[in-house]
This record gives C-alpha cells, structure tokens and sequence, in this order.
C-alpha cells in the first residue's frame, strides 16, 4: 500500500544521518502546526503552547525558534486575506465604489481648508 508523501519523507528524513537541524525541526514543527494553531485560537499564548508541547517532548526545538516557526507558518498565513475575502470586500460591477464613509454615504463636497494669511502688524483688539 502506498503512503503518503509526506509520510514518506518523514521516514527518508529520519533515516537520513546528515540531515540538516534546520529542516529536522522545521518538519517537526510542521507535523505539530494543527494542535498549535488550534491552541493560538482557543486563546493560549505561543509560550504556554510551547512549554507544554516540549514538557510532553512533542517538540525538542528552543523557544525562541518555535515562536519563529509560528510567526511564519501560522500567523502569517492569518493575515493574508483569502479569495472569498477579497471578493466580499470588491464593489460588483455596476455597484457603488467601495470608498464610502461610514454612514454610506460618499461625500458631495468636501470642505477645502481656508489659506493662512499672517499679519506681521497686530490687532490689539485680539489681544482683548
């Protein structure tokens, strides 16, 4: 029976004496980045998460490279809007701009700034 890809390599990498640390702990944060992006939305910190996951010895890495592995794995993929969000937030064709103002409302005539005219005399009046 054939396995996965992924399995496969994971078995290669195991094998494989001279494999570099960097790519052993990066596919070992890789087989974990599930439980830890779960653990992140149920409002753990990346800390707690840590300590637990290496007191278990689901992960022999350090902290500061597990939160680095978060950081780009996880948290990165966050921010970057999907393709439904993209489409949700684009005007239809024949629709109204997406620039509006919160009530909206796209705004008729905007209020130009009147100029600064400095006097060097002044108005005692204004002093009053």
């Amino acid at each position: 029976m054939n396995k996965r890809y992924p399995e496969q390599l994971a078995e290669w990498v195991k094998k494989k004496q001279s494999v570099k640390k960097r790519d052993r702990n990066l596919v070992m944060f890789q087989a974990v980045k599930e439980d830890v992006r779960e653990a992140i939305a149920a409002g753990y910190s990346i800390r707690t998460i840590w300590e637990h996951m290496h007191e278990v010895q689901r992960v022999t890495i350090g902290y500061h490279q597990f939160l680095k592995y978060t950081n780009q794995v996880i948290k990165k993929h966050q921010e970057m809007p999907t393709k439904e969000q993209i489409t949700q937030t684009e005007p239809k064709k024949g629709g109204q701009p997406a620039h509006k103002t919160p009530d909206n409302r796209t705004p008729k005539n905007p209020q130009k700034p009147q100029n600064f005219i400095f006097d060097p005399s002044p108005n005692k009046e204004d002093w009053l």
